[in-house]
Formats: C-alpha cells, sequence, structure tokens
C-alpha cells in the first residue's frame, strides 16, 4: 500500500469534511448562523435561523461529507482486499483513518478555526458507509426517540448509545467473525462516544429544561 497516497486521501476526507454547509448556508440569508440560537452551524440550528428547507439541505450535505469519503474508502479495500494486498486489519485501519477524518473535519474545521458540528449527521453518514443496516437500526432509535420526546439531540445521543450494540446484532445475524471487523467496530464506538460528548451542552440544557423540541428545530446536528 502506498502510504503517501494514504495520507493524501485522508487529508482530502478531512477538507470535506470541513465544509462547514451550515456556516455557508447561513451566509447566503445574511446571517452568521455562529450568533443564533445555540450558535452551532449544524442542521438542527440552522432550522431554528433559517427554516426545515435550509435544515434538510444542511443534513443532507453533511451527511454526504461523512458518506462519500468512507464509501470510497470501502471501495478501495475492496480492491486492495481483491488485488491481494495485505491482512483485513489495514482494510479497516484505511477506512477508520478515512472515516475519522471526515468527522473529524466536520467537528473541528480548519475554515472555522476548528470550531464546528456536533458531528451526528456527518457521524451517520459514515456509519451508513460502513454498515448500512446497523446505521438504519441507529436512526430509528433516533426516530423512536424524537417521537417520544421530541428533542433531536437526545434522539441522536441515544442512536449513538445504540449504534455499537446493532453492530454487534448485526454481526452476528450475518454470522460475521467479529476478529474481521474488531477495528471498525472499536472506532465506530469511540466516535458515537465522541458524538454524545459533542452533546454535552444540550443534556444540561435539557436539565434545565431550556433545550428546544422539534417544533422549534429541525433535524440531526
Amino acid at each position: 500500500m502506498n502510504e503517501a497516497l494514504l495520507v493524501g486521501v485522508i487529508l482530502v476526507a478531512y477538507v470535506l469534511g470541513s465544509i462547514p454547509f451550515g456556516f455557508l448556508a447561513g451566509r447566503l440569508k445574511g446571517v452568521d448562523i455562529r450568533r443564533v440560537g445555540s450558535g452551532n452551524i449544524g442542521a438542527t440550528n440552522v432550522g431554528r435561523a433559517l427554516g426545515r428547507k435550509w435544515s434538510l439541505i444542511v443534513f443532507a450535505l453533511d451527511l454526504l461529507k461523512g458518506y462519500a469519503p468512507t464509501l470510497a474508502a470501502n471501495v478501495w479495500v475492496a480492491e486492495l482486499v481483491t488485488g491481494g494486498v495485505g491482512p483485513s486489519w489495514v482494510g479497516q485501519i484505511v477506512i477508520v483513518g478515512v472515516g475519522a477524518a471526515a468527522i473529524l473535519g466536520h467537528m473541528f474545521p480548519v475554515f472555522l478555526g476548528f470550531r464546528g458540528g456536533k458531528g451526528a449527521a456527518t457521524g451517520l453518514g459514515l456509519l451508513l458507509a460502513i454498515s448500512f443496516p446497523t446505521a438504519v437500526a441507529a436512526l430509528g432509535t433516533w426516530m423512536i426517540a424524537l417521537g417520544l420526546w421530541g428533542y433531536v439531540s437526545l434522539g441522536s445521543i441515544l442512536a449513538a448509545v445504540s449504534y455499537p450494540v446493532w453492530y454487534l446484532v448485526m454481526a452476528h445475524l450475518e454470522a460475521k467473525p467479529m476478529e474481521q471487523s474488531w477495528c471498525i467496530w472499536g472506532f465506530t464506538t469511540a466516535l458515537c462516544l465522541l458524538v454524545i460528548w459533542r452533546h454535552r451542552s444540550n443534556l444540561r440544557r435539557m436539565v434545565a429544561g431550556l433545550e428546544p423540541k422539534i417544533a422549534r428545530s429541525a433535524v440531526g446536528e
């Protein structure tokens, strides 16, 4: 494997992840999204400031910048395996490196002084690319939580909690040996913990009764 090429791919994933679509949407409408609501550049805060349409657009774009590079890494790894290049853990490290770069780009974008979003939408995108059934199950958890309690942030937290569990369930149903995916499982678990940590301010607002519900927001942050 060409290490220089791998480093280049990871840097590209980080730059793509750093594109602040929420901030750019606000600029198009003459609003600095960082000075509105929670100050976050994610789709939820965009929804508060600009409305549901812009929230959905930003959500889709944030999801795509996690999904596209991680899917490309999956395809690249599949070609390497077909060509007999390296053991399976090498491929896992490639996918983990690219996925981590994309999500870290969103959370700590170079274009905004390393102050970005909370990672739910971009994280969902890369998780869809890693294991589509597992991500759909976690998304179902998000929808159920949102329907029961009305908090986008709480749904994101519970979906993040559920993803590592769903991953193990899906691996069992697919009779997939965990030694073939332990690195990816560990990465997704760490990613979910990071997403939860990034939502700690939302948890504090929920406890204080200050967190807006769905009627005043939109989707994913």
